[in-house]
């Protein structure tokens, strides 16, 4: 099984020959591995893991196995552990979606191919495996991404009869209802991508009533569900076009939100306000020259990309006119080309152009004179994980790509994590996500479809383990190892070793499910030693060869026809 990579601290390192374990003195990680998990799909080449979620250090996502249809999975990070946990949809796929953890349950959206897609909830048993509530009797209530708030699940479903409306859960057929009929001519959200937006344990969102649209809020009742801001009172001369409330944004217990409407001249436009949240105390921040593309708050302001002219610039607000402005020209010598906003603690991540034709990976710290290229890099999928950036970025120079990626936010510490795939993509669009100690993604091979991936820090990294059949460990320029033939021809292995500083070597022939074939110790002699080792009477297959002294390893894969 392919994808194993560690690497190792040259601190402290000893080879246990029994255990096959690499040790390393420090207590914290020091070195990693990547490993695919399991092939879920090895008959039609790829499962396509998506909708990645956690659940007490068990991973929930969804996959085909090419037999069940596109079905609810787990993993616990290894491949017996990795199951389907039900299978919803028997005559297709029950497609999973929107997969949150709500008070240790998995909640969902599904498709049973009998009531249409609703609301699901898993304890990770097929028998736990259950409908809440069929909300649309005649057909899909097609959910929106549930949020969580005051121990209650709130998201946008259609009933058939109200319209796409907003909803609560406790997770029970009873206790899940729909809160208010804000729109009674029609659906009060287009869209089942919206989603609301808390604050100070109250629900905010966009919605359209009789009046037209606006801001709303809830605290999860009829009564207090109620508009605080109207397009209405959007006044400005030569308006042509004006769109609902867009990018709804938290920023120091204030609500930040943009209108975006088409001007006499038909430029787009659009204006920022900023509420605590009460009806009437909504104010204009300032009217912006362009479209805005992406929010987030950092440092106590609003950060956002605005577009201009053929620019995406990264612009932020501190909730004045004068204090919303461009953080910084990243590209002087034409176009910025900003996107992908990412907080890692107290740093700012982007993608954006210092120069034409050229991306880098950017961080701030919200001032100008600190916003630096990290790497010249094209990166994307950029997600904070367990206090470091994971993104795709370029594999192997002049070979193929977005691969995984890591950074700390300095030069040094931003690099390829494995070339995953040498002869193209690896990673799609599916995100980096922590469960346990382990990082998990979605990736492809050149052997195997997408697959599932899982990224393990570690201080005690398996050399002889299954993942270890693209171990390649470089830890010493001085030991030596070499043979003469790979893949093996005939019935004996010609190895050669120098390097050993004096020290006892030891050198052993093992499987990558980690069973020692063969250990030969050696006196630590200056100069090369050759040994000859029968192999005629050993199974085809990939060997690992290794040679080790206390404090140093060499490791070659060896290919026996």
């Amino acid at each position: 099984m392919k994808g194993f990579i560690p690497i190792l601290s040259l601190v402290g390192f000893i080879l246990h020959p029994l255990s096959l374990w690499a040790q390393i003195g420090p207590a914290e990680p020091t070195s990693f591995y990547i490993a695919r998990v399991k092939d879920i799909n090895p008959v039609y080449s790829t499962s396509g893991p998506s909708w990645l979620t956690d659940l007490n250090g068990v991973l929930y996502f969804t996959a085909e196995n090419g037999v069940n249809g596109r079905e609810l999975w787990k993993s616990d990070g290894t491949e017996a552990g990795t199951v389907q946990v039900k299978n919803i949809n028997l005559n297709g796929s029950s497609s999973p979606q929107s997969l949150i953890n709500y008070s240790g349950t998995l909640f969902f959206s599904a498709d049973d191919g009998s009531v249409g897609r609703e609301l699901w909830k898993s304890n990770g048993t097929a028998a736990g495996t259950e409908l809440v509530k069929d909300i649309n009797p005649s057909g899909s209530s097609d959910l929106s991404i549930p949020v969580l708030m005051n121990n209650v699940l709130y998201f946008f479903a259609d009933n058939g009869t109200n319209g796409r409306e907003l909803w609560r859960s406790n997770g029970t057929s009873a206790g899940t209802y729909l809160v208010k009929d804000i729109n009674p001519a029609g659906d009060c959200v287009s869209s089942p991508l919206v989603s609301p937006t808390i604050m100070n344990g109250v629900l905010y969102f966009a919605a359209q009533d009789a009046s037209g649209p606006g801001v709303w809020r809830s605290d999860g009742t009829a009564a207090g569900t109620y508009q605080i801001h109207s397009l209405s009172a959007l006044t400005i001369a030569g308006v042509i076009q004006a769109v609902p409330p867009q990018h709804l944004t938290v920023v120091g217990g204030l609500l930040y939100f943009f209108y975006q409407y088409i001007d006499s001249a038909d430029k787009f436009r659009n204006r920022l306000y900023k509420t605590n949240g009460s009806p009437g105390s909504a104010t204009h921040v300032q009217t912006l020259p362009g479209g805005v593309h992406e929010t987030i708050p950092f440092m106590n302001k609003l950060f956002f990309v605005m577009e201009s002219g053929n620019s995406d610039e990264l612009w932020f607000s501190d909730g004045t006119s004068l204090g919303t402005q461009r953080l910084k020209n990243t590209n002087p010598f034409g176009d910025d080309r900003v996107f992908q906003l990412t907080t890692v603690g107290n740093t700012l991540f982007f993608s954006g152009q210092n120069a034409p034709n050229t991306f880098c990976l950017w961080k701030t710290d919200g001032t100008t004179a600190n916003t630096v290229v990290v790497k010249e890099i094209y990166a994307s999928g950029l997600d904070a994980v367990n206090g470091k950036l994971f993104f795709k970025g370029p594999g192997s120079p002049g070979m193929g790509g977005p691969e995984p990626w890591i950074s700390d936010g300095t030069t040094q510490g931003t690099h390829l994590l494995k070339d995953l795939n040498p002869y193209g993509p690896s990673v799609g669009t599916t995100p980096f996500v922590a469960s346990g100690n382990r990082v998990f993604f979605a990736a492809l091979e050149s052997d195997h479809g997408v697959e599932l991936y899982k990224y393990v820090p570690c201080t005690y990294c398996p050399v002889g383990s299954r993942e270890a059949a693209d171990l390649a460990l470089e830890v010493s320029d001085d030991l030596q190892l070499q043979v003469q033939q790979n893949p093996i021809i005939g019935k004996t292995l010609t190895v050669d070793i120098s390097g050993g500083n004096g020290q006892p070597l030891q050198l052993s022939l093992v499987t990558i499910q980690g069973r020692v074939l063969e250990t030969r110790s050696l006196s630590g002699q200056p100069g090369k030693q050759r040994q000859v080792m029968e192999v005629g009477h050993l199974p085809a297959g990939l060997l690992l060869l290794r040679a080790s002294t206390t404090d140093q390893q060499k490791v070659i894969r060896l290919w026996k026809p």
